[in-house]
């Protein structure tokens, strides 16, 4: 009787689990309280301002994609390689600084942006969420630290803390009846409160400050996160030109059923890049710096998780649809079970970006990525009369192509290697 309790016990006391479950409770916590402000911030702003408020955060969205040209899927894999302390601090250093330049970068362009394109009343909205870029990234170095090291509760307690507060002062804001600029100054301070918790919460490698950034190492990741970047890009664009395509096509109320089914799924989406960042550290980062190979339990534990997903949306769609949205989005049932079925693929595709990167096949990544965007455009630009399953049908197939050619890229480099090293 007390064979199982032991080995549970043995299994929760594994770091790469025990990371998983506070991302995962991290993320669960992040859509819960988004939803409840959401809600709020909707019923004070009115239909008119809440687009506003929407199409600022979209904007946001667009212009914070230039920081990730440094992002944690070029950086994770040599900071797990990583033990020299003087080694460490200059490749967070040089981490630091090139976050603190793109950040800058992205900061400034959507400024740039604002003053050209958009009218003067939205100008002020967009210039308070502007400033958040400054911080968002470059920060972001403490929590993967933090990540790297799977040991993530620190990072939980951060956002369940802030989110809390973030929670109490929109309720404030509800009952005052304010203007939507006060939301974007609430979002902004988010950003920087988290940015200032991290330093003073994660000392791992000493403060920020104390770093040695490296000009060689700066330019190194710059280069391989660039070509990662226009991948991740790829990717991006995967998951948005459905909607881009079938606002056309559709109805406006099947397209609205549409969307409403597919912004639930990005949301259960993002649980695998959770995974990755929970599990990749043991399973593929420290492991193929040891052994050459990354575990073989890598990608089917990111199968299993998709399978998963897809089952627990089947199930729970009838519930959660009418609680979120109200009977009249019933429909949406239909389509969030059949499109749910894109995680599968989609996560084993994504599973491979740091087996890639670890190997150093940095372009791979890209190429996968932009293999199955050019698969969706040809699935999705000619009207196949299939309604809104051309969606899934293209977005699926996107994924099973970029798995195959990361698949046969990463066989062909093995095949190659080993050859080299035969003669």
């Amino acid at each position: 009787m007390t064979v199982l309790p032991l080995r549970l016990r043995q299994l929760l006391s594994r770091r790469e689990l025990s990371s998983l479950i506070w991302l995962v409770l991290e993320k669960v916590l992040q859509l819960a309280f988004s939803a409840i402000s959401v809600g709020l911030i909707a019923r004070t702003l009115g239909v008119h301002a809440f687009g506003e408020f929407q199409y600022a955060l979209a904007l946001l969205f667009v212009f914070s994609a230039i920081g990730l040209m440094a992002g944690s899927e070029t950086v994770a894999p040599q900071l797990a390689a990583s033990s020299d302390p003087a080694s460490r601090k200059r490749l967070l250093g040089s981490v630091f600084a090139l976050r603190l330049l793109v950040g800058l970068l992205a900061g400034i362009s959507m400024v740039v942006w604002t003053v050209a394109a958009e009218p003067d009343s939205r100008q002020p909205l967009l210039f308070i969420l502007a400033a958040s870029l400054l911080v968002a990234e470059p920060f972001n170095t403490l929590r993967l630290i933090r990540e790297v090291g799977q040991n993530t509760r620190v990072i939980t307690v951060i956002r369940l803390v802030t989110s809390c507060l973030k929670l109490i002062c929109i309720v404030v804001l509800y009952f005052l009846d304010v203007s939507v600029t006060w939301f974007a100054l609430i979002y902004c301070v988010e950003y920087f409160a988290v940015a200032a918790w991290f330093v003073y919460t994660i000392r791992d490698d000493g403060p920020p400050w104390s770093w040695q950034p490296c000009r060689e190492r700066m330019i190194y990741l710059f280069s391989k996160g660039l070509v990662v970047w226009i991948g991740v890009l790829a990717l991006i664009l995967i998951q948005r030109l459905d909607r881009i395509v079938l606002e056309t096509r559709l109805t406006a109320v099947l397209y609205g059923q549409y969307t409403a089914a597919f912004g639930l799924l990005d949301s259960g989406w993002f649980f695998g890049p959770v995974a990755i960042a929970a599990l990749a550290p043991s399973l593929v980062y420290r492991r193929q710096s040891v052994t050459g190979k990354a575990s073989v339990l890598f990608v089917p534990i990111l199968l299993m998780l998709g399978v998963f997903l897809t089952a627990s949306i089947g199930l729970l769609a009838p519930f959660f649809i009418p609680l979120i949205y109200g009977s009249a989005f019933d429909p949406a049932i239909g389509i969030i079970r059949l499109g749910s079925f894109i995680l599968i693929p989609g996560f084993a595709a994504l599973s491979l970006d740091a087996i890639l990167i670890r190997t150093g096949l940095h372009y791979a990544v890209t190429i996968k990525w932009l293999a199955g965007l050019g698969a969706a455009a040809v699935l999705l630009l000619p009207d196949l009369h299939l309604s809104w399953r051309q969606g899934p049908l293209a977005v699926g197939t996107a994924y099973t192509v970029s798995f195959v050619i990361g698949a046969l890229l990463l066989y062909h480099s093995r095949v190659t290697s080993q050859k080299t090293a035969a003669s």
